[in-house]
């Protein structure tokens, strides 16, 4: 039953990898699973411990938005602190060093910190989320990094808004679906939030070689 949360990502990050056929993507990706299995590690026996999920949307939030957030900005920010290479490269390692990241951080956050991992949510609409957030992050990191460039600031602005806010999305979410929010809510926010990211790559093209 957990076979779509597991194999989600890396079956998109495939299919990019075969679109782009960029040779430095593999190096890209072990960095992504080598930083994921080590926090994997750390955080199961070093830091795990049992959680009681509280009945308040700004307690789960404060738990679930450094699963997407936090851990976003540190991964990449090291990424691009440690490596050498050119910054277009960098801005396009944002995709595959991610989902490299979630495709082993991602079910082991459904496994481990679920206290129903058999919902239709975590099976199904949390890894779509997962995926909706990197495609939306990805997309506008890029027009961040372009209208830096064209001395847009702005738009550049702007675009950074939309990728910090996309990082959030997910968390919020979660956070709604584990103190029983509304059913409702949490389809409708999750179904605007994955067709936006489709249109985006439906329109933009923007996981194709450039």
């Amino acid at each position: 039953m957990l076979l779509f949360s597991f194999l989600l990502l890396p079956l998109v990050l495939t299919l990019y990898c075969l679109l782009t056929k960029e040779k430095r993507n593999l190096i890209v990706i072990f960095l992504g699973v080598f930083s994921s299995t080590l926090l994997c590690a750390v955080q199961e026996f070093v830091l795990f411990s049992h959680r009681l999920v509280p009945y308040s949307f700004g307690q789960n939030l404060l738990f679930y938005f450094p699963q997407t957030l936090v851990m976003t900005i540190v991964v990449y920010g090291l990424f691009i602190l440690l490596t050498k290479d050119e910054w277009d490269f960098k801005i396009k390692s944002f995709f595959p060093l991610i989902m490299s990241f979630y495709s082993i951080y991602l079910p082991y956050t459904i496994i481990g910190f679920s206290n129903s991992k058999y919902a239709a949510y975590y099976i199904f609409l949390k890894p779509l989320l997962y995926l909706a957030m990197i495609l939306i992050c990805y997309f506008y990191l890029k027009k961040f990094y372009k209208n830096l460039l064209e001395k847009k600031v702005p738009l550049s602005i702007f675009s950074m808004t939309i990728f910090l806010v996309s990082l959030f999305f997910p968390a919020i979410v979660e956070s709604l679906y584990v103190i029983n929010s509304s059913i409702a809510i949490v389809l409708i926010l999750s179904i605007l939030f994955i067709l936006f990211s489709i249109f985006l790559v439906y329109t933009n093209k923007f996981l194709k070689k450039e």
